[in-house]
């Protein structure tokens, strides 16, 4: 290569000799969740190994061309050796032979193998062949070939795969997901999405702590391996969230039937007792499964579609398995919408408590108040909780609106004690208020700036918020009686 074209040796090592520190930025600027640098630098990394491809390309075939050029040239001469004296012909043609041999011992052939090694590295495969490393230019491009692959390695590694199981990420599935379906239009074949969520996980890591968490989270990824593996690409998609993409699926057999099976398996499987500490703790999934033409025929649809089901799953009293249907694609859609309603809502102040009035029914009086939210929407007018609340527990935003609820609540009761009224305000508070440990200090807060007295605020919690973790309860509830609240049991029995 260097004989015919040294510059573009120079260029081509000086390339090479550079991506290592290439891939050690791409790899810092994922490191800190940079991934708008990270997809900028790999870009670049990119189109520096598609350029050096190029360039490897048209060496080879310009040196095939000059290796069958001296071939032929060499066959030519021993052929009309017969017309020319034989002491004369032999030496052309062996030192013909011997110059074609060379050139494919020392150009041609590192050639072949550095050619799909730039295209495997350029494509993000780390298992590649590379040329042995020699003292002439290409002993320099095949140990910088070397370095990219293993700054490749780290970097391929930190981008698909999850620290804490080792499993593939979810990034790793999206780009199967979308390959999948493609395949899929090409073979006319289905491909199905497990979406699995562990059941009562938040239970596990708030009563027993985030190292017992995660390695709760270890010995599921570890069944889920044994179990799921062998049917397809097995990935944690986030916290305890599980996918099993199946590819290969026959679209003239019923693709449920086949997936049903597989689902079956995983639930038997993962309810297996598990041991940890001296305790033994049930472990179970819920699961949805979506597929490819069905439900769906984009990899966001299929996704969505699967996690919609896996929550049905949830409200079916998990430990199961849910198929998607247009009805639960509708009513995730109207969920995701609702959400999304109630975070612009919470901002634009349109929720506000309605206060019921607690009667004294022999002296004839009002002696309290229950505020109990409602939600004022510009468009449909009043919400009643029972539309919103669930919405906002599945999608986090309960704490937020409880938060409001019990703000405009104490300081009401506050003015109405300030105008001589002696009434009290019960304010419900929901399971994740109690249990995300920030209760006690926003309680605190929440008295101080309104003025309001302990005493006047009643906090109503359901029984079976109480029961969830019933020993983490007991703390908060002393506490809160100690503070001077009064304490209320919602839904009792």
């Amino acid at each position: 290569l260097g004989r015919y074209d040294p510059g573009t040796v120079t260029t081509v090592r000086e390339t090479l000799q550079g991506l290592p520190q290439s891939t050690d930025q791409a790899i810092n600027a994922l490191r800190v969740g940079d991934r708008v640098n990270t997809q900028a630098l790999l870009a670049d990394l990119r189109t520096r190994l598609n350029a050096v491809e190029q360039v490897f390309v048209a060496a080879y075939a310009r040196e095939r061309r000059l290796e069958e050029s001296v071939r032929n040239q060499s066959h030519h001469a021993a052929m009309g050796g017969a017309d020319l004296a034989a002491a004369a012909v032999l030496p052309v043609s062996i030192v013909a032979l011997l110059l074609g041999l060379t050139i494919a011992r020392s150009i041609v052939k590192p050639l072949r193998i550095m050619v799909p090694a730039i295209r495997k590295l350029s494509a993000g495969d780390t298992q590649v062949e590379l040329p042995p490393v020699t003292r002439n230019e290409f002993g320099d491009m095949a140990q910088a070939l070397r370095q990219l692959r293993d700054h490749s390695e780290r970097l391929h590694s930190l981008a698909y795969v999850d620290p804490l199981t080792g499993l593939h990420n979810r990034a790793r599935m999206e780009e199967a997901l979308n390959a999948a379906i493609e395949d899929c239009r090409r073979t006319n074949q289905g491909c199905a999405l497990l979406f699995m969520d562990i059941d009562n996980f938040k239970v596990i890591n708030e009563s027993f702590g985030h190292d017992t968490g995660d390695r709760y989270l270890v010995e599921a990824a570890q069944r889920l391996k044994r179990l799921a593996q062998e049917y397809g690409l097995l990935c944690r998609y986030s916290g305890d969230k599980f996918t099993v993409l199946i590819a290969g699926l026959h679209k003239n057999r019923d693709i449920k039937q086949q997936v049903q099976g597989i689902g079956e398996d995983i639930l038997k499987g993962m309810s297996e007792l598990f041991e940890m500490d001296g305790r033994q703790l049930q472990m179970s999934v819920s699961m949805g499964a979506a597929s490819y033409p069905s439900d769906g025929a984009r990899p966001e649809q299929i996704l969505s579609n699967a996690d919609a089901a896996m929550y049905q799953a949830k409200r079916q009293g998990r430990n199961n398995l849910q198929f998607a249907s247009r009805e639960l694609s509708d009513s995730a859609r109207r969920r995701l919408t609702l959400a999304s309603e109630i975070r612009r809502g919470l901002e634009a102040s349109e929720f506000t408590p309605h206060y019921q009035p607690v009667v004294d029914v022999k002296a004839g009086r009002v002696v309290g108040t229950e505020a109990l939210l409602r939600w004022n929407h510009p468009s449909r007018g009043i919400i009643w909780p029972t539309e919103f609340i669930p919405v906002a527990e599945d999608s986090g935003l309960i704490s937020a609106v409880g938060e409001r609820s019990l703000r405009m609540a104490c300081a009401q009761v506050k003015r109405w004690r300030d105008e001589g009224r002696a009434l009290s305000v019960a304010v419900n508070l929901s399971a994740r208020q109690l249990h995300d440990g920030n209760l006690l200090n926003l309680l605190d807060e929440v008295m101080k700036t309104s003025g309001a007295d302990p005493r006047w605020v009643t906090l109503e919690l359901t029984e079976s918020a109480m029961m969830e973790r019933p020993e983490q309860s007991h703390v908060i509830l002393t506490e809160l009686r100690a503070r001077g609240h009064l304490l209320a049991i919602d839904d009792f029995g």
